[in-house]
């Protein structure tokens, strides 16, 4: 076992950037370094063991039959009371997840929720700064409409007194005319 777990700690004190190298390290050291390897396998060996064993311990109702010698025929002639408790329990530890088995597909599920809820914001904050920007344009619109307005005002007062002035002086110039008509005759 040493000569594969040499290697391994070589490769690994040069990758944590540990001086000196094994080779000049006392053998006490590099036997101390050899047993925390093996520890480390070992360990390693243990988790890549159980991962495989949680993986085959999907709960179902055939596990549930076959450990508590309920046959599945009762289990399946009573499916009100038998069959639904089992689902049922088995949908509640399930959802527990007290192994942590189901936390990525929830993170996932999370990622992808937040992931949509920050794809509308952004469709949210790209429309709000379009209606800003048309806010605007009907702003000014306004505001130069209601300076022509302002224009047409002033020319209409400017025409009406102009043609006050010249009322008053259609009246003195008719003042000022003599019929022919009467005189005539």
């Amino acid at each position: 076992m040493d000569n594969k777990i040499k290697p391994l700690v070589e490769s690994h004190l040069e990758q944590y950037n540990i001086n000196p190298s094994f080779s000049q390290l006392s053998d006490i050291v590099q036997n101390q370094l050899i047993e925390i390897e093996n520890f480390f396998q070992d360990y390693i060996n243990e988790q890549i063991k159980l991962a495989q064993l949680l993986k085959n311990q999907k709960i179902n109702l055939a596990k549930v039959c076959i450990s508590t010698t309920i046959s599945r025929s009762s289990v399946y002639n009573s499916p009100n009371v038998l069959k639904k408790y089992i689902n049922e329990r088995i949908n509640d530890i399930e959802e527990k997840d007290f192994l942590g088995l189901n936390k990525t597909k929830k993170n996932t599920k999370d990622y992808e929720l937040l992931r949509k809820y920050i794809e509308h914001l952004k469709i949210q904050m790209i429309e709000n700064d379009i209606f800003e920007l048309k806010i605007q344009e009907l702003e000014k619109e306004i505001k130069d409409l209601n300076h022509i307005n302002k224009q047409y005002a002033l020319e209409n007062s400017r025409l009406h007194t102009e043609n006050e002035n010249l009322k008053v002086q259609l009246v003195n110039k008719q003042s000022n005319v003599i019929n022919f008509n009467n005189y005539s005759q």
